[in-house]
């Protein structure tokens, strides 16, 4: 959690939502969600989070995942599901993790943020591994690591032998407009 924090802190880590078609913020059957990455460097409040109201800029590979639902209800939005690449910068080398299947619940605050957000898909275990290699340019040890975390964790896509080939994972988040 730490290193993910210092990576949203240094603009490694910025998710962007887009929502549209919001007639009412409390109960609306129908928004339509856009989930985006971004990049920047972010001002921080003195609690250490980002500030609201700033902008930043479209990552270059930013994938435009749109949700194939999304409705708000008594405050809560509810989304998905949605494919979401998440891009992140970790000591300068750029890593992409593809979250499959993703939902996005959050509550919406009066001025456009999110509070409580929780965002949970799977990711493929191949797709970690190849990030294990990456890294272990540099440091052999990564990918040592991160087999033995990932090795028989599979929970989800289960191929025609049973063996599962993806890794259910979440995010919780908060956002500010």
């Amino acid at each position: 959690e730490g290193l993910l924090q210092s990576i949203i802190e240094e603009g490694g880590l910025l998710m962007m939502v887009q929502l549209d078609g919001v007639d009412d913020p409390v109960n609306d059957d129908e928004v339509t969600l856009l989930f985006r990455t971004g990049f920047g460097s972010p001002l921080l409040g003195t609690d250490g989070k980002v500030l609201s109201g700033q902008t930043f800029t479209l990552h270059p590979e930013s994938p435009d995942s749109q949700a194939e639902t999304a409705h708000i209800e008594n405050g809560v939005l509810h989304a998905g599901p949605l494919t979401a690449r998440i891009p992140l910068l970790v000591f300068g080398m750029t890593y992409e993790l593809t979250f499959q299947n993703t939902r996005i619940r959050a509550t919406m605050t009066e001025d456009g943020g999110m509070l409580d957000g929780l965002l949970g898909g799977s990711v493929s275990i191949d797709e970690l591994y190849a990030i294990g290699e990456t890294a272990a340019q540099d440091d052999p040890s990564v990918l040592a690591g991160i087999q033995a975390v990932v090795t028989g964790s599979g929970d989800m896509a289960p191929d025609a032998e049973g063996q599962c080939q993806q890794i259910s994972g979440a995010f919780a988040f908060s956002g500010v407009s």
